[in-house]
């Protein structure tokens, strides 16, 4: 079983299996209550990068490098053996569209029959957001906040700080150290999710998603902020489960 990806409810018989990507800092354990809510045709699989949860004692990525869309690549080769899509909130957002276009000059593998894409700009748009993964602890976790992600509990606990704050730093060096190349666009359609709310990303700025698929775009924005993913989970999971009817 790869440590990589992880099945919260595993099923076999399902018609289509969905990646999905998390958030800076984030692990398995933002989509583990996903598969309750979605029909018994979709397995989640969540897709679990080095340095978080049962892999915390491994170095995590700082670049969104060949060697970290390969080893994704590698680990998630096995089960493309079925229709499947992928899912990517914020920096995941931006793996998985990156990793769309590893798999697409593999030549031999299918692409997904859809991409989610949450909480970020396009690919091409230079963030608004300033650079933030080398400041103090402080002033990078007082950014942290403003995006109502964490928990106070989480911020007061110091033991638990000290720990996550390397993760969170190259999480967010992964991001902030990414460079736009250009290539064709996917034959694959996209859907974008926002926060009407989100101080990262707007209607205008997901829109630009549009520019990356030559197939169906359609944009979908909900009340709250950064992480309307957690606030509106039951829509979002309604949402996604009504795109990949494969009726």
């Amino acid at each position: 079983m790869s440590k990589w990806i992880i099945f919260p409810d595993p099923n076999p018989k399902a018609e289509i299996r969905l990646f999905c990507f998390p958030f800076a800092g984030g692990g398995s354990l933002a989509f583990r209550p996903w598969q309750r809510e979605l029909p018994d045709s979709i397995e989640v699989c969540a897709v679990q990068l080095p340095g978080r949860e049962n892999r915390l004692n491994e170095p995590p990525y700082t670049r969104l490098s060949h060697a970290l869309l390969h080893a994704s690549f590698t680990e998630i080769s096995p089960y493309l053996d079925r229709p499947y899509a992928i899912f990517g909130h914020s920096l995941g957002a931006l793996v998985g569209f990156e990793l769309i276009r590893h798999i697409r000059r593999q030549d031999s593998f299918p692409l997904p029959v859809h991409l989610f894409v949450s909480g970020r700009q396009a690919p091409d748009m230079p963030s608004s957001e300033p650079r933030i993964h080398h400041l103090s602890d402080r002033e990078f976790m007082n950014h942290l906040r403003n995006l109502k992600g964490t928990p106070d509990a989480v911020f007061e606990n110091r033991d638990l700080m000290e720990l996550l704050l390397p993760l969170l730093r190259a999480d967010f060096s992964v991001n902030e150290s990414y460079l736009y190349t250009e290539e064709p666009l996917l034959d694959v359609p996209i859907t974008v999710y926002g926060g009407e709310d989100d101080p990262v990303s707007d209607r205008d700025s997901s829109h630009g998603w549009s520019r990356h698929t030559s197939q169906k775009f359609q944009i979908q924005m909900f009340p709250g902020g950064h992480f309307f993913i957690q606030s509106h989970q039951s829509e979002l999971l309604r949402s996604i489960s009504d795109s990949l009817d494969m009726k």
